[in-house]
């Protein structure tokens, strides 16, 4: 075979192992955001269950949760999150927790507190909105040390809502 050929083959397998890795990524990252964001329609009662495992995390590390909370304008609702340890929360005593509403910070505790029957109570009036964006920030401190190696948590967040 002739080296110029053999070359070109080369070249377009590399290209082609680019290609793929690129889609893959690509693939992997969009993924990874359908599962951290969800959307929500509120209607005259609604109850929501969102499964949630957390391990992996370190200190100084967070990961956030998106949920867009729909309704119609003029819309009033009573909103009630509750924590349900579903598995393993060996994990939950290092991990702070802030609930945001548009931004703004609604509650803020250790998961474990909210495990052990913290509620999370606010009122929301879509005026002028449909949409409002929960955000659920999950963090570890950076002075958490070897004790939260191997650890999990593992829940599930109970949304209501009523009109």
């Amino acid at each position: 075979m002739n080296k110029r050929l053999v070359y070109i083959i080369i070249l377009a397998l590399c290209a082609v192992t680019i290609v793929g890795v690129g889609i893959g990524i690509s693939v992997y990252i969009n993924q990874q955001n359908f599962v951290n964001e969800k959307t929500i329609v509120l209607n005259e009662q609604t109850q929501t269950e969102m499964d949630v495992s957390l391990d992996g995390i370190f200190p100084s590390d967070s990961v956030s949760y998106k949920i867009n909370l729909k309704a119609n304008e003029g819309d009033s609702f009573n909103i009630t999150m509750n924590f349900e340890k579903t598995g393993a929360d060996s994990l939950a005593k290092f991990i702070d927790v802030k609930i945001k509403l548009n931004g703004e910070e609604k509650s803020t505790a250790k998961l474990s507190e909210y495990l052990n029957g913290k509620q999370v109570n606010f009122e929301m009036k879509f005026n002028g909105s449909s949409t409002f964006e929960m955000e659920i920030v999950y963090s570890m401190g950076i002075d958490v040390g070897d004790e939260a190696q191997n650890t999990t948590a593992d829940f599930k967040i109970v949304l209501c809502a009523e009109r």
